[in-house]
């Protein structure tokens, strides 16, 4: 028997949502595991993203014959929010957990979908927001101001409404131990950080010192107290592991200060928690870098090279760095050190060295620009570089 793959249920939703709306274009995007539905006739009309992570598991394991209702229902949940009636719509109301950069990334790729960016709810939590949604039986879409105007609703009894119903769906069972010092969670109903942030007051911790939280997912939330390296290495392990199949959110540490404001946890600069904190800094600005370096691939239309964001064990623990081949237009991510490639040595002499970024900078000058309301940040070289500035490398680079 055929095995039913990613790829056959992106077809599926495709060939569904056609039937459902015949105006209805799809792509299939295998990288970020997403569809996407656009109108072609309402060009202002922001397309459909679904993740196909969760809705893969669940109709992947139904019996062939089910497969094609069960995706109908989910689209037209999708795709009909307008049927809902204006108390239905208020009722579905509740409240996900964003990162400034999820945010700007997002509206970006509207913008390059050649769409308009509309405004949503959004409260700032310290380094986190927290957005208010319309989640419906089969799906979670973010919920544009307009169509909280559309029933006469202001935003405040929207929050309001979103924060009772979060809060109605918390109880003393929030928690479940994993291992020593280590809690997870217990919902994972896609709301299980969103708890911590949107209201402190009803998010409780079972232990009694400041929280460290390691969200990977929306659904997969664990805590500790422990800043003991062992224990944060074994936390953020069961983190993946749980979200091994869900859409991921997060790589960063959080915790909540003084002030009652989440931001990215980081200990002191010695021990072996720094290091723990220190990797999963590197692997969240990975997947960052990723996903940007394939936004700036398909809207820049120039003949460029976008480097890629790697990571490498040394001496001195993890560094990351970004290789740029002379003469060659080039868009760099910021890193620690930057390898230096001529490519009109031969073959296995091509890689000349590395140079750290600081001093690469330095060397090229004006020749290097900043790529303007970029997150995180982008640097190009487009112009080749004269001998002086060749040879002021080639002086510099070190052994990789």
């Amino acid at each position: 028997m055929f095995k039913y793959t990613e790829s056959k249920l992106a077809k599926d939703l495709g060939r569904v949502a056609k039937s459902i709306d015949p105006t209805l274009e799809y792509s299939y995007l295998p990288d970020t595991c997403e569809v996407k539905l656009a109108s072609k006739v309402n060009e202002n009309q922001n397309p459909h993203t679904i993740f196909l992570g969760n809705i893969y598991l669940k109709i992947s394991t139904l019996p062939r014959k089910e497969r094609i209702p069960a995706i109908e229902a989910f689209l037209r949940d999708v795709l009909t929010s307008e049927e809902l009636s204006p108390d239905e719509f208020m009722g579905s109301l509740a409240l996900r957990v964003r990162t400034d950069f999820e945010v700007d990334y997002r509206n970006r790729h509207i913008e390059l979908m050649g769409h308009d960016v509309k405004p949503t709810i959004t409260l700032q939590r310290g380094e986190l927001l927290i957005e208010v949604v319309s989640d419906r039986n089969e799906s979670v879409s973010v919920l544009p101001l307009e169509d909280l105007a559309k029933i006469g609703a202001s935003e405040k009894e929207a929050i309001g409404i979103a924060s009772a119903r979060i809060r109605r769906a918390t109880d003393e069972a929030q928690w479940e131990k994993l291992d020593e010092s280590i809690w997870m969670s217990s919902y994972q109903d896609d709301y299980d950080f969103a708890r911590l942030i949107a209201a402190e007051e009803f998010g409780r911790y079972p232990f009694e010192g400041p929280p460290i939280v390691f969200a990977p997912s929306h659904s997969v939330c664990l805590a500790t107290d422990c800043t003991n390296s062992g224990v944060l290495s074994i936390m953020t392990e069961l983190g993946y592991e749980a979200a091994a199949n869900h859409r991921p959110f997060c790589e960063l540490l959080w915790t909540l200060d003084k002030n009652g404001e989440w931001k990215q946890w980081q200990p002191g600069q010695e021990g072996n928690a720094k290091s723990v904190a220190d990797l999963q800094v590197i692997r969240e600005t990975a997947k960052r870098y990723e996903e940007t370096k394939d936004y700036l691939e398909r809207s820049l239309g120039e003949d460029v090279f976008v480097a890629t964001y790697q990571a490498m064990q040394n001496d001195d623990g993890l560094t990351c760095y970004s290789v740029y081949t002379l003469d060659l237009p080039s868009y760099l991510p910021q890193t620690e050190f930057v390898a230096i490639v001529d490519s009109e040595l031969p073959e296995d002499e091509t890689v000349l060295g590395r140079v750290d970024w600081r001093e690469f900078i330095e060397c090229i000058g004006s020749g290097v620009k900043k790529v303007e309301d970029m997150k995180p940040l982008w640097y190009r070289i487009t112009q080749p570089l004269d001998e002086i500035q060749k040879d002021r490398l080639r002086q510099l680079v070190q052994p990789i």
